[in-house]
This record gives C-alpha cells, sequence and structure tokens, in this order.
C-alpha cells in the first residue's frame, strides 16, 4: 500500500534516510508555477469547496484538469500543501 506511514520504520530512520525522504517530498512540491496559470477561468455557479463560499457572477474559477472548479486564490493556496485536487484527489499539477 504505497504512501502509508510506517511508525516503527520512521523511529528507526538514519538522518541520511530522512534526508533523502525530505528531499523527495520537497522535489514532489517544487511544482511548475505556469501549470497553475494556464489553468483555464471558467464560469461557476454554487460555491468552493474549499472555503464553501459562492462565487461570485461573472468572476468564475480555476478549472483543474479533472474539472473540478475553485477560486483562484483557494486552489492556488491548496496546490502549494497538497498536489492533488481537495474534491477528488486526483492529481493536478506535475513536478518540474
Amino acid at each position: 500500500m504505497e504512501g502509508m506511514f510506517d511508525l516503527e520504520m520512521a523511529l528507526s530512520m538514519t538522518t541520511m534516510e530522512e534526508n533523502y525522504i525530505q528531499t523527495k517530498l520537497f522535489e514532489a512540491k517544487t511544482l511548475n508555477q505556469n501549470q497553475l496559470s494556464e489553468m483555464p477561468m471558467v464560469e461557476a455557479v454554487g460555491d468552493c469547496i474549499i472555503c464553501m463560499e459562492d462565487f461570485e457572477p461573472g468572476v468564475g474559477g480555476k478549472k483543474v484538469p479533472c474539472g473540478h472548479v475553485f477560486h483562484s486564490s483557494c486552489i492556488a493556496q491548496w496546490l502549494s500543501d497538497h498536489n492533488s485536487c481537495p474534491l477528488c484527489r486526483s492529481t493536478v499539477l506535475t513536478a518540474t
């Protein structure tokens, strides 16, 4: 099961292993910022699942590759910590 956390393994890691893992995590989060700016702005109705606030008429939101739409600022903040859609968890941006 990929992505599972093993506490016993983590407690027994060497500093070199910890550094390697931290480097890989950092690389995974180093996302191409142009990809975010290239996501299309589309008309949106309803509310943004991140902030739970309605989309303003005429403003729209950013459409991520899976098709879900969020406020631009909300999805930018979300993607600074995650690389997945907050709704369906599909990969949004690719590492550079």
